[in-house]
């Protein structure tokens, strides 16, 4: 038998150790995938085809669209626009169809026709940046600061969600997305997580246990955005239905066991529970003793030191890539009502998944705990409240691909997105484990996935960047907005509540003031470098706490009460 190694668990998304023996499935050229978790299974061959420029249009009566034919070997980069025909006013803009299933960009707009020359043909979308392009529905972006920012969100430096990807995509795209998943295309160096989700838009909801609002918007310029997911290119399918189940999931109050075991804390998972849903938990149907063989708990012989060795079918504290959405998962997302959920879930006691054990000729995963009880649904009920039902355009959502890179990605990059893509939306079948969101609801809930049109000149402007960086204490954000954090700073609306008022975050807070966690009421930013400061630190009249990041650095402080 072998140790599964662990992967360490933090702010919510689980991470790739050293150690860890867990590794993402790979796609392989056009075919199938390697398979869950520690089993290979087969590969499939095949290659991307060539990504063909449209053929040229067809001539077109005055005034209509003028269609390019379809590329050869892929997708296309954007058919001519054929030449108009004869009449008084210029053809319209010409549109590519998508060549091998493609998602073009526009064509050229037609050239003027015999006799008096007449307006321009239809609006076309701005050009994108240099080296981009759009390959079946995902768009690439060259951007190096959206790069950086997710390789950062990846190897688990402060982030606050990734406005400098977002921005350019709404630059060239229109506001209409409810989720941005952005993948770099390469294997970052150094990551701690193969993907990683960061709310936008989260309302607080008591009934899911997620009772701190999230509202970064304005730093994504956005209106409607309510998260975004950051994934990096290994030739396998990232695990996206898990990090956007983190949209929902898992926040319950930790009173109730969940997201840890003996050593360590799993936030935001199920840990060593019998929940088994895509955030991890053990399936209790396969749950047996090991002594004496065949029986189930709590029909367990001890061993000399009291507690008991159970066996299961692989799992993981904090994912299972081969599952549906479980039963808990489809409640706190509202696609499922209260009296479809378990009564109960089973909690492994005392139990180290460090040491679990995996018999290879079983198949079989091993633990000892000193025994086990039960989380009661109807008391996550009385604590929390009931989460009401899903309405129905809550269960439509929406959800764009973009690949950021520094210089142009290559065909290879792009047709696996493109894969990914096509099969999260459901328009394509699975990929080994990697399935669509809508088949992992059940088909409760849908997922659309393939870009929309473009921005042209006739619609409103995007919303311009906010700044990278601000001052707690000069409050030097654009109107309406103010200066928050102590890891990282950044503009966000404020708050209303005055010094000393009991707070949940920063921003219940006005300008000028932080909601320490020691605290849990709004406090007055300070200056800790500069004595002479009209808001030095050193004029506390109660003394001050210093704000550092990661690094132990000092970044700012904040008065005592």
């Amino acid at each position: 038998m072998r140790r599964w190694r662990s992967l360490a668990l933090r702010r919510g998304r689980w991470w790739l150790g050293a150690s860890a023996a867990f590794s993402l499935p790979v796609a392989v050229g056009c075919g199938g995938d390697k398979s869950d978790q520690d089993d290979d299974g087969g590969t499939g061959g095949g290659s991307s085809g060539s990504f063909g420029k449209g053929g040229a249009g067809g001539s077109a009566v005055a005034g209509a669209s003028a269609k390019a034919g379809a590329g050869t070997g892929g997708a296309l980069t954007g058919g001519v626009g054929g030449a108009a025909g004869l009449g008084p006013s210029a053809g319209a803009s010409g549109r590519a169809d998508a060549g091998g299933g493609g998602s073009p960009n526009a064509g050229n707009g037609g050239s003027a026709g015999g006799g008096t020359s007449g307006a321009a043909g239809g609006t076309s979308s701005d050009p994108l940046p240099d080296g981009s392009r759009e390959v079946e529905h995902v768009v690439n972006l060259v951007n190096a600061e959206a790069v950086a920012e997710v390789e950062g969100l990846l190897r688990g430096e402060p982030q606050a969600g990734l406005p400098a990807g977002a921005h350019e995509f709404y630059d060239y795209y229109l506001d209409e997305y409810d989720f941005l998943i952005l993948i770099v295309d390469h294997t970052v160096d150094s990551a701690v997580a193969a993907a990683a989700f960061e709310p936008v838009y989260r309302p607080a909801r008591a009934s899911t246990g997620d009772n701190r609002p999230t509202d970064r918007r304005l730093t994504h310029g956005s209106e409607r955005l309510m998260g975004v997911i950051g994934g990096q290119y290994s030739g396998s399918s990232p695990p996206l239905e898990h990090e956007l189940s983190h949209f929902w999931a898992a926040h319950l109050d930790a009173m109730f066991g969940f997201g840890k075991d003996s050593e360590q804390s799993y936030e935001s998972h199920w840990g060593m529970t019998s929940v088994h849903g895509q955030l991890g938990g053990f399936d209790e149907t396969s749950m047996q003793c090991v002594v004496p063989v065949g029986a189930v708990p709590p029909n367990c012989t001890a061993e000399s030191n009291g507690n008991f060795q159970y066996s299961f079918d692989p799992f993981y504290p904090y994912v299972n890539r081969t599952v549906d959405y479980a039963p808990l998962e489809l409640y706190l997302m509202g696609l499922i009502p209260a009296s479809d959920v378990p009564e109960r879930f089973l909690l492994l006691e005392d139990s180290a998944f460090s040491q679990a054990a995996l018999d290879s000729a079983t198949n079989r995963l091993t633990l000892e705990a000193s025994g086990t009880s039960d989380i009661v649904f109807s008391d996550i009920l009385d604590f929390h409240g009931v989460r009401p039902l899903a309405t129905e355009a809550e269960k439509h959502l929406t959800a764009a691909f973009i690949v950021v890179s520094a210089a142009p990605a290559s065909d290879e990059v792009m047709a696996t997105v493109a894969g990914w893509q096509e099969t999260f939306g459901n328009y394509a079948p699975e990929i080994g484990v990697f399935h669509s969101f809508e088949s992992r609801t059940g088909g409760r809930a849908t997922l659309a996935t393939r870009l929309g049109r473009r921005r042209t000149a006739a619609d409103p402007e995007p919303n311009p960047p906010m700044p990278s960086a601000c001052s707690l204490t000069e409050q030097d954000c654009p109107d309406g907005l103010a200066c928050y954090g102590s890891m990282m700073h950044e503009c966000s609306v404020p708050g209303t509540l005055p010094e000393g008022a009991t707070c949940v975050q920063n921003v219940d807070c006005i300008p000028g003031y932080a909601c320490p966690n020691s605290l849990k009421a709004c406090a007055p930013y300070c200056d800790p470098f500069d004595a002479t400061a009209e808001k030095a630190c050193a004029a506390c009249p109660n003394g001050y706490t210093q704000l550092v990041d990661d690094s132990d650095a000092l970044v700012g402080g904040y008065c005592k009460l």
